[in-house]
């Protein structure tokens, strides 16, 4: 039941079979009164005994819904909100650098409907009473995906049957690719969606300490000089070594090269130090956008937690280096390879990176890519890649696409990591014709 701070808990109302209230009680008037949006956020409880809750948003899609597909947008970190994507990448509202929200046009929520999830426990707003509830590993954090899945179609079981897609940005790509995985070997009564493809953006994949290596592109690019470039190199070099002997220092001192660090006695970054960029995710943008500020700012007011929600005293993120700490251990640093494949072998799969990513540099990602074995390899590696022009006025240049069977790889032009966010128009036209839309909706 729902407790007087604030803090919706749906799973019991589910249990002793009030649907109706769970739906009624859950309905987000903030998004209502911004953008005419029906939208549901709360807690489902994946875990009674160690008290870990999933927090999300559901947001129907402005056409059809009751017919329209049901996409899971899963955000990076690890440990970031997927409110960040509602607000920042592709949502109905947004939130602009002076901190006023707008109705964001186009929105593949006007033909899709969208799960905004806060996984794995810890993330976002999702929360755990007990520090076993934290997961270790990529499998784990599947099956608190899947117990979710469960209960968000219990609660609206007009979605069993649906036609059902899986996005994410980052390490929320990593979690698209495991929890796919999960369904594609569950039987499907348990979890009663059509999979219908994946779409994995600038991936937390491959060897990650390869694919994160950005000494070449920063010294191409001019962010570092031959000296620069020397240390930035004999650290990967140094990493690599350590993650065989011991993970966690290994992800410590992986923090210390390209994290940024945060608070008021942190200490800079190799990657800041060498650079002179404060933020280490776009050879375009230097700190992190007053967008992103302005979005945190809101999300810890008062008027935003009981609008989603929240108890009041929850913090949005706060909890990221515990679930980063946790996932170290075992799987952050994994690679998944195996997984990647066997999707690429039987379900439709949507590869972007960003052409100005200093943290996955595009090129890193496209040899990994061209590195994996499946049914369609040899055709990728040697298929010529075509520019791509986007089809709403104005029409210009958006990047370099490669399409091979049911695989296709996506460069976006002028991104970074947060590629959503710094091409909104060009990654929605990128995902819109990947659910299958001919036109792009162009307002």
């Amino acid at each position: 039941s729902s407790s007087p701070e604030g803090a919706l808990f749906l799973t019991s109302y589910l249990e002793n079979g009030k649907i109706a209230a769970a739906r009624d009680l859950s309905e987000v008037r903030l998004l209502k009164e911004q953008a005419d949006v029906t939208a549901h956020s709360g807690y489902f409880t994946i875990d009674k005994s160690l008290g870990s809750h999933l927090f999300f948003l559901f947001v129907r899609a402005q056409e059809d819904s009751h017919t329209a597909p049901l996409l899971l947008w899963l955000q990076g970190g690890p440990g970031k909100s997927s409110l960040f994507g509602q607000f920042l990448d592709n949502g109905p509202v947004g939130i602009d650098a002076t901190g006023r929200l707008y109705r964001r046009l186009p929105t593949i929520q006007k033909t899709m409907n969208i799960i905004y999830l806060d996984e794995p426990v810890g993330a976002g707003f999702s929360y755990t009473q007990d520090p076993r509830g934290y997961v270790k590993t990529l499998g784990q954090m599947s099956e608190a995906m899947e117990k979710f899945l469960q209960q968000f179609l219990s609660m609206f079981p007009e979605f069993r049957n649906r036609d059902f897609y899986i996005a994410g940005e980052s390490y929320g790509g990593l979690a698209t690719v495991g929890i796919s995985h999960l369904l594609q070997t569950t039987n499907p009564d348990e979890i009663p969606l059509k999979l219908r493809g994946v779409i994995c953006g600038v991936g937390f994949l491959g060897p990650i300490l390869d694919t994160m290596d950005s000494t070449q592109f920063l010294f191409y690019s001019g962010m570092l000089d031959e000296r620069g470039a020397q240390l930035f190199s004999e650290r990967f070099k140094l990493l690599r070594n350590l993650v065989r002997a011991n993970a966690t220092a290994a992800l410590g001192l992986l923090t210390k090269t390209i994290g940024a660090e945060r608070g008021p006695r942190s200490r800079h970054t190799l990657f800041q130090n060498l650079t002179g960029y404060n933020s280490h995710s776009s050879a375009i943008v230097e700190d992190t956008p007053d967008e992103f500020k302005q979005f945190y700012k809101f999300a810890a007011t008062p008027e935003f937690k009981r609008g989603f929600h929240v108890d009041e005293d929850r913090v949005l993120d706060a909890q990221r280096e515990i679930v980063t700490f946790n996932l170290a251990q075992q799987d952050m640093l994994a690679d998944i390879s195996d997984r990647l494949q066997d999707l690429l072998n039987d379900q439709r799969v949507l590869l972007y990176t960003g052409q100005m990513d200093t943290l996955f540099p595009a090129a890193n990602l496209e040899k990994y890519f061209k590195s994996l074995r499946w049914d369609g390899a040899h055709e990728f590696r040697n298929a010529t890649r075509a520019p791509w022009y986007t089809l709403c006025k104005p029409r210009r240049f958006a990047g370099y696409v490669t399409s091979v069977r049911n695989m296709q790889y996506v460069q976006v032009a002028r991104a970074g990591h947060h590629a959503a966010f710094d091409q909104p128009a060009a990654v929605y036209e990128l995902m819109d014709r990947f659910f299958g839309h001919r036109r792009p909706s162009c307002s």
